[in-house]
């Protein structure tokens, strides 16, 4: 969480694979904004899209012809 509000620039997210043994690691995540996924497929799914996002961003912006 320090870290996200540090950075808040950065992507971040986080993994908890154990269920209700991680569940209070896992909502005091997601109270204070950071994703949290049961996973990591999902999570690298989020990052990938992020980035695909980012890409995107950057590309030129094309004007239709006149």
């Amino acid at each position: 969480v320090d870290l996200s509000k540090r950075y808040p620039d950065k992507p971040m997210i986080s993994v908890f694979m154990g269920g209700d043994w991680v569940a209070d690691a896992t909502e005091y995540l997601k109270d204070n904004g950071v994703p949290c996924y049961n996973f990591p497929e999902k999570g690298i799914k989020t990052l990938d899209a992020l980035y695909q996002y980012s890409r995107h961003l950057k590309l030129p912006e094309l004007k239709p012809p006149v």
